[in-house]
């Protein structure tokens, strides 16, 4: 049924994602736009959020700009993301955002 499989090799690739995933949880991005600085980490886990004190006076210009930030470090992660995990594993794994379930 599973013919030549390798159950031994998928068990250390099994393994290596998971040490992937933990070295990626140390990896950080951060993200600004204008009165907002969001910080990822590299499993895509927002670290912090900062907001400039004067931002609060129109709330949906605010709202906005949360959001695009929010956006665009999600983007710039699954890039830096895919750089990492070719830097770390010498080659290139497409799509590897949704490999690591990201």
């Amino acid at each position: 049924m599973f013919g030549n499989f390798n159950f031994g090799n998928f068990a250390k690739v099994l393994d290596d994602l998971g040490k992937l995933k933990e070295e990626l949880r140390h990896l950080t991005l951060e993200v600004e736009d204008g009165a907002v600085r969001i910080t990822f980490n590299g499993l895509q886990e927002v670290l912090r959020v900062r907001i400039a004190p004067d931002a609060a006076t129109n709330i949906g210009r605010l709202e906005a700009t949360v959001a695009n930030c929010f956006n665009q470090g999600t983007l710039k992660l699954r890039e830096k993301v895919k750089e990492e995990v070719a830097r770390m594993t010498g080659f290139s794994i497409p799509d590897i955002a949704n490999l690591l379930n990201l």
